[in-house]
């Protein structure tokens, strides 16, 4: 009644939660059962700065998404909107990346906190991250941005 050369499986990205898998006995054609959980990743980002003026560029650094998932980088998230996408980058082998999804605070920014909501578009979650938007030192200008699209969707 042992086992031997069993292969593994990969647990798919909609699995959460209590699960169970069901052995059937080849000639006995008795099931034996296992119980597991599968866990929610809970992911970090780290901003590359506590904050700056217009203009400074935002980096991240990020732990916990899923083995090489593209990551989309938000502001102005609410209960129902998930915000504007800012950027994107892929995670490494073990869901991790440094120095990720450059992001220059526009000259429209008001002073205060800004939040980013970085997402992980395999295991859906989300780590949070805050800067302070400090006031500009005299007139900026810049030209509009163009709405950002993410390179690393599949189309």
């Amino acid at each position: 009644g042992a086992f031997t050369n069993v292969p593994g499986f990969v647990i798919p990205f909609s699995l959460k939660g209590n699960q169970t898998v069901i052995f059937i006995g080849q000639q006995s054609h008795t099931p034996a059962t296992v119980n597991f959980d599968v866990l929610p990743y809970t992911p970090n980002a780290q901003p590359s700065t506590y904050g700056g003026r217009p203009g400074t560029a935002v980096t991240f650094y990020v732990g916990g998404f899923a083995r090489s998932e593209v990551v989309h980088i938000y502001v102005g998230a609410t209960r129902t909107s998930p915000g504007t996408m800012v950027g994107c980058f892929q995670t490494d082998g073990q869901g991790n990346a440094m120095s990720v999804g450059s992001y220059a605070i526009p000259t429209s920014a008001h002073p205060g906190q800004l939040s980013f909501t970085l997402t992980g578009s395999k295991s859906g979650a989300s780590a949070m991250a805050t800067i302070q938007v400090m006031p500009a030192l005299g007139p900026t200008q810049s030209a509009p941005a163009a709405p950002f699209t993410c390179s690393l969707d599949k189309k």
